[in-house]
C-alpha cells in the first residue's frame, strides 16, 4: 500500500510539473517589436510595399517613428518606435504614404512589418 502512494505522487508531481512547464511561454508572440527607421526603410526598399493586390518595387524609403505609440532609446542613442509613417517613393515615380507596425513572431528573432494603410499621393 505504501508503494502505491509512493508511485502515485511522484506521478502526480511529474504530471503537474509538466503542465507548468509548458504553460510559460518562451516568448511573447505578436509583441511590439521596435525597430529604428533607417532599418525599416532598408527593409521596405529591398523587399517593396504591397498596393492594389500586388507588391510594387520602391526606390525610396523614409520613415517616421510615430512617437505617441511609444519609444525606446538604444545603447547607440537611436531612437526606435513600433509604428510608423513612411513616405515610398516607387520605381514607377509614383509617391506612396504608408502606415506601419512591427512585432514579434512564432520566430525567434524575426521581425514582422505590417502594412496598415498605403495610400498613393500622385
Amino acid at each position: 500500500m505504501k508503494r502505491k502512494l509512493i508511485i502515485a505522487t511522484a506521478v502526480l508531481a511529474l504530471g503537474v510539473g509538466a503542465g507548468l512547464a509548458r504553460a510559460e511561454p518562451t516568448h511573447n508572440q505578436y509583441a511590439r517589436a521596435y525597430v529604428d527607421p533607417y532599418a525599416l526603410g532598408n527593409s521596405i526598399e529591398a523587399h517593396g510595399a504591397p498596393y492594389g493586390g500586388r507588391r510594387i518595387a520602391i526606390d525610396t524609403a523614409l520613415c517616421q517613428g510615430l512617437r505617441r505609440y511609444g519609444v525606446r532609446s538604444s545603447a547607440y542613442g537611436l531612437d526606435k518606435f513600433w509604428r510608423f509613417k513612411c513616405s515610398l517613393i516607387g520605381a514607377n515615380e509614383h509617391y506612396y504614404t504608408a502606415q506601419l507596425s512591427t512585432t514579434r513572431g512564432p520566430r525567434l528573432g524575426k521581425i514582422y512589418t505590417h502594412f496598415l494603410s498605403v495610400r498613393r499621393d500622385f
